[in-house]
C-alpha cells in the first residue's frame, strides 16, 4: 500500500467520524449504526495496512497527524453526545424494571 492510499484511508475515516458527529448533534440516532460498521471496516483496513517501505514524505506526515488530530477530536465530541443518551437509555430501562 501506498502512503498515498494510506492517507486515503485516513481520510475516510475522517470523514466518517465528522459525519458521526453530525448525526448525533442532529439526533437522528438510526443513521448512526452504519457510519459506525464503516468505521470498523475502515479500521480493520488501517490495522491490516502496512506503513510504505519509505515511510512518509514530510507532507504526509504533516496530513496524517492532521487527520488523526482530527478523527480525536471528533471521538470526543461523539461521545460527549451519546454519553448523555446512554444515561436516560439507562435511566429509563431501570424505570421500566422499577414498575414491573
Amino acid at each position: 500500500m501506498t502512503g498515498s492510499e494510506l492517507l486515503g484511508f485516513y481520510g475516510q475515516l475522517a470523514a466518517t467520524m465528522a459525519a458521526m458527529v453530525q448525526v448525533a448533534r442532529e439526533l437522528r440516532w438510526s443513521q448512526l449504526p452504519p457510519l459506525d460498521a464503516r468505521c470498523t471496516e475502515l479500521f480493520v483496513q488501517l490495522r491490516e495496512a502496512e506503513v510504505p517501505a519509505g515511510g512518509f514524505s514530510a507532507p504526509d506526515r504533516q496530513r496524517l497527524e492532521a487527520l488523526t488530530h482530527r478523527i480525536g477530536e471528533d471521538q470526543q465530541a461523539l461521545q460527549a453526545l451519546l454519553q448523555p443518551q446512554f444515561r436516560k437509555l439507562v435511566q429509563r430501562v431501570a424505570e421500566i424494571r422499577a414498575a414491573r
